[in-house]
């Protein structure tokens, strides 16, 4: 079955719109075609809701039992994994908690277990919460202390103005990969980027819940999706699949009447987000059927929309594994310059950028004479990143050209 068949039937079983077809829709496809959304699936990382739509009483018979098991056991995997991942967030939010440091929990660690109501339904990868930038400090001290590390210790001892901590790791032998990651964010984006969210109304606005036994906070509806709107846009370059989709639509119907689009809209431009916030929405309603007003669209829509960002950014989505090359925007700008001097300038800018921006990347002090010990570190480690990407750019397949135009295309749409 071709790639974009198995895509089609993927995006016919997610949508769950007309239920009555489903049985009509699987006597026509042989058990290689069920194969070959399964795989798809499990690319997309959406193998429990595919599961969830197929395992009904009346599909039994219909379902090839491979099928019906390779996707049990995916299901009871993701049971296995994000209970380990809540029984270490009920530690971390207690020891937070204790000390009188508020919450909020981000992406998965929220959705999972009350926008979906089904741990299993919903794959989480990591741990991510958010505190105060002034909590920064405290929180890592008392994540020390319930076992979780760095890699390098002293990355933490001098908070900077990052917007997150570097990953906090934590071992556990048992586990498939031997470790659950935490991030600990002070922000929803890299302050780095261009947008003007306002982390104090975050806060005022934050809705309080329940999740492991504790109360905590979590985004209210409007600027949780707003976060995972710009996560999937500017963070993942749409490359995530077709998960964050999923979260957009089940976000929608979870909260249904309590989100005030109007806010939503209005806020999104004042954070300057209006192009990421708009094409995300508009791929999740048009993919996926979320109930999105087509009023907000509109009022979203930049007042000259490029059907072409909508082509890359489903190109992105869909991408088969072997495509799945995210460039930095320093390496494709790189690329593209056609003068010498113009990549001189780029190169010497990311080698060598200010002793401020330096002190960020590595968690030191602006002050600390240490600074410049690390311009042959962060020389060495732009190598060792961007070497094999750099070999794969000059070796100028068609593949990989167009790969180049796509993401340099879409990065400039979305940052306007």
């Amino acid at each position: 079955m071709e790639s974009k068949t198995a895509n089609e039937l993927l995006l016919f079983f997610l949508r769950k719109e007309s239920a009555e077809l489903i049985p009509v829709k699987l006597a026509q496809l042989s058990k290689e075609d069920l194969d070959a959304v399964v795989h798809k699936a499990n690319r997309h990382r959406v193998t429990s809701l595919l599961y969830q739509t197929l395992s009904t009483p009346h599909l039994e018979p219909i379902v090839p039992a491979s099928i019906t098991q390779a996707l049990r056991s995916a299901y009871l995997e993701t049971v296995w994994w994000n209970t380990s991942l809540y029984s270490e967030l009920s530690k971390i939010l207690k020891v937070l908690q204790d000390e009188n440091i508020p919450v909020i929990l981000l992406k998965g660690a929220h959705l999972a277990k009350i926008i979906y109501g089904n741990i299993a339904l919903r794959p989480m990868s990591d741990i991510d919460i958010m505190v105060k930038k002034k909590d920064l400090r405290q929180s890592v001290n008392l994540l020390f202390q319930i076992g979780f590390t760095v890699t390098n210790e002293k990355q933490v001892k001098l908070i900077t103005n990052n917007y997150q901590l570097p990953p906090h790791f934590k071992h556990f032998p048992d586990l498939t990969n031997g470790k659950i990651c935490l991030d600990v964010h002070s922000s929803i984006a890299e302050e780095a980027q261009s947008y003007k969210i306002d982390i104090d109304g975050l806060w005022t606005r934050a809705w309080s819940t329940e999740t492991t036994g504790l109360e905590t906070l979590t985004l209210s509806p409007e600027d949780l999706l707003l976060h995972l709107c710009l996560h999937t846009s500017m963070h993942h370059m749409f490359t995530n699949g077709l998960k964050s989709f999923c979260d957009i639509r089940e976000v929608i119907r979870y909260h249904n009447d309590e989100i005030n689009w109007d806010e939503l809209q209005l806020r999104a431009r004042s954070w300057r987000a209006s192009n990421p916030v708009y094409l995300s929405l508009h791929l999740a309603k048009s993919l996926l059927n979320a109930d999105i007003p087509q009023w907000v669209l509109e009022a979203l829509k930049p007042d000259k929309p490029d059907n072409q960002a909508i082509i890359w950014a489903k190109e992105q989505i869909f991408a088969t594994s072997d495509k799945e090359v995210i460039y930095p925007k320093e390496l494709l700008h790189f690329w593209k310059k056609k003068s010498s001097l113009q990549k001189i300038s780029i190169l010497l800018e990311r080698t060598f950028p200010p002793r401020k921006e330096l002190a960020q990347m590595y968690y030191i002090s602006p002050a600390s004479s240490r600074v410049y010990f690390y311009y042959p570190v962060r020389l060495k480690e732009i190598f060792q990143r961007h070497f094999h990407k750099t070999l794969r750019l000059l070796y100028q397949d068609k593949e990989t050209l167009s790969l180049v135009d796509r993401q340099l295309g879409l990065i400039d749409w979305l940052s306007h």
